[in-house]
């Protein structure tokens, strides 16, 4: 591989402004393409070659965005793909939506720089990695085409920072935003988002007395008041029923 074709940017877990952080790597970032990976992800020798490959394989169309294998150890998981595919930015917004197998994740992508600069794409400020989902919503709507590879390169290790669950519902409602004329990926945002309250819901209603207390002044409220704009399809009777409940909390503060 070619001196600086690829820049590889190590995200520690600890950083009190992991956005101001990415932002100032990709400012320095000299690399045609870029990569953002845990600090604590292992590698395989092979990793840039194979980064290059899913950007620029030899004698094939160039993609914009590129994706990589990888393993989960820790859930016993990894990337499906047993070969390469090329798929267009459409495809690619409801993939980043699906819950199984997701694409959501920043650590197995490749990104080009000059789209990065050239539309002036960023982290936003002050936010924690679940606004990750829209740095990749809003690169790949400046995309034609994203190449996918099987070579499991990366073995990632979850991050041990706690989730900030009003971050995350904003990150879903501000992609939904992003993804007003993609229909399909728009819908599965809004079908995964749904499936996301309902996830914080179920676990709100196991809480103790004290807690359920505070969650009357939460601002997960304003979120169980709107639900029924994310027109929601519950696959059961169950999730209907939770649905419901989740609705009722926001206009009354109670959990049921």
């Amino acid at each position: 591989m070619k001196e600086e074709n690829l820049s590889v940017i190590y995200v520690p877990d600890d950083l009190e402004n992991r956005s101001a952080f990415l932002n100032q790597k990709i400012k320095e970032a000299t690399g045609k393409y870029i990569c953002f990976v845990h600090e604590g992800d292992t590698l395989t020798a092979d990793f840039e070659e194979c980064c290059l490959k899913a950007m620029e394989p030899e004698g094939k169309l160039a993609a914009d965005l590129g994706c990589v294998g990888y393993e989960v150890p820790a859930l016993q998981d990894e990337s499906p793909e047993v070969t390469a595919r090329v798929m267009s930015n459409d495809d690619m917004l409801s993939r980043i939506f699906y819950m199984d197998h997701d694409q959501s994740m920043l650590w197995n992508k490749v990104f080009r720089r000059d789209l990065l600069k050239g539309f002036h794409i960023s982290f936003e400020e002050g936010k924690s990695d679940s606004w990750d989902l829209c740095f990749l919503t809003e690169y790949l709507l400046h995309c034609d085409y994203v190449r996918m590879v099987p070579d499991h390169v990366i073995s990632h290790v979850l991050s041990e920072s706690a989730m900030d669950e009003i971050e995350l519902l904003e990150a879903y409602d501000w992609a939904r935003i992003l993804l007003s004329d993609y229909e399909d990926a728009q819908w599965l945002c809004a079908q995964n988002m749904a499936l996301v309250e309902l996830m914080m819901f179920y676990s709100m209603q196991n809480a103790s007395k004290e807690e359920k207390k505070a969650y009357k002044k939460s601002k997960l409220r304003k979120f169980a008041r709107r639900a029924n704009k994310l027109q929601f399809v519950p696959a059961d009777e169950e999730d209907a029923a939770l649905f419901r409940a989740w609705r009722w909390y926001g206009f009354t503060g109670k959990i049921r």
